[in-house]
């Protein structure tokens, strides 16, 4: 029996699983590209995470797509399929399990929008973290009247009847430094190497600096109890430490000063070992982390990576990310390494894909196109 086509992966698709080539926009000419949308209910989307909802090490090709923005309710534009002379767009964070290889989609209990229990007047997903196939969790920035604060969410996922469950949600506290005001709402972290916690980035109101907050991995989105206080207890870096004190912040600290950032961060990690003269083989790793950085409206992604915890280093050339604005969708570079990169395509160690967004006008009509790439990491000697 043949194969349908839309059941291959192209030999293009940066990654292994064919994501890269479902998200992109429709064409006029393959069908592969954009199998997942429709002008009705996804008309296009700015994803900002991909949750493995099956296993890919057991052939596994089904991915939570988690998204700050969707359209709906679209025209289609004559002259171009992937581009639309009318639209509606959404905001409220989103989310759809998508076939990679396929294009097959399904929405998760029934519905589009990512649910909260927080009250808010609005909200952005900002980032999100996945463990394993079973957890992961979304960080947004919440605004209640004139209140704005970061909202971190804890998920199931239940891959025998195909339902995510909310397992916690809590505010974490806000910090501050000098002038800055500090909401935990940039960025989250976790991977092999940060066990027991989890990291949580802001940026600075005034400065745009760069901070980190912490908690237990497990316990974030739980708060505590008389007889489990240590489940509400937030930790706060200070430039030497860990204290509990959010008003003792300090930004963290790069080879040429403070790290800035003007949106939100993503980040990505790649472990290794290597043998040493006369030692038993260590363990190393890169983490890798991308920020938005600013020059007039122009926005740009730069990578920074550390090497065995040392100071962050840029990494390559800045990715424009568009013009604040107009093509500047609010995100930054997303780094998805769990999704697994074209081995085709690697020529370090490893690669780790990464995605953003732009926003497409012309001729009346508009996209979001979404952009995919690898991070090439290095062999170590």
């Amino acid at each position: 029996m043949s194969t349908s086509p839309l059941q291959q992966i192209p030999s293009t698709a940066v990654d292994v699983a064919g994501l890269s080539v479902s998200t992109l926009i429709k064409s006029p000419t393959d069908p592969r590209p954009g199998h997942i949308y429709d002008s009705t209910n996804l008309a296009a989307a700015v994803p900002i995470h991909f949750h493995p909802t099956t296993n890919p090490s057991m052939g596994g090709n089904n991915y939570l797509m988690l998204n700050s923005q969707r359209w709906t309710s679209a025209m289609v534009s004559t002259t171009n399929p992937g581009a639309y002379t009318a639209y509606t767009p959404i905001s409220v964070p989103n989310w759809v399990q998508v076939n990679a290889a396929t294009g097959a989609r399904t929405t998760i209990n029934s519905g589009f929008e990512i649910p909260m229990t927080t009250p808010n007047t609005s909200r952005t997903l900002t980032a999100a973290s996945s463990r394993g196939t079973d957890l992961f969790w979304t960080l947004n920035s919440v605004v209640n009247g004139s209140e704005t604060s970061a909202v971190v969410q804890q998920w199931h996922n239940n891959t025998v009847i195909n339902t995510i469950n909310l397992r916690g949600e809590e505010t974490i506290p806000q910090g501050t430094n000098g002038s800055d005001t500090v909401n935990f709402s940039a960025g989250l972290q976790w991977s092999s190497t940060t066990a027991p916690y989890m990291y949580f980035y802001g940026t600075g109101s005034s400065t745009h600096q760069v901070y980190m907050a912490r908690k237990s991995w497990s316990r974030v989105g739980h708060t505590g109890t008389p007889t489990r206080p240590l489940d509400t207890q937030w930790e706060f870096f200070n430039g030497r430490g860990w204290v509990t004190d959010a008003t003792a912040l300090q930004p963290i600290q790069t080879a040429s000063g403070p790290l800035v950032s003007v949106g939100p961060l993503s980040f990505g990690h790649y472990g290794m070992t290597r043998a040493q003269s006369g030692m038993r083989n260590n363990a190393v790793g890169y983490n890798f982390m991308s920020t938005v950085q600013a020059s007039g409206t122009a926005r740009s992604a730069q990578i920074y990576s550390s090497l065995g915890g040392r100071s962050w280093q840029t990494v390559g050339s800045p990715i424009s990310l568009g013009t604040a604005g107009s093509t500047y969708m609010g995100g930054t570079l997303q780094l998805n390494g769990h999704v697994g990169p074209n081995p085709d395509m690697v020529t370090g160690a490893t690669a780790l894909p990464y995605c953003y967004t732009l926003m497409q006008t012309s001729g009346g009509a508009s996209s979001l196109q979404v952009n995919w790439g690898l991070l090439q990491v290095p062999q170590l000697s």
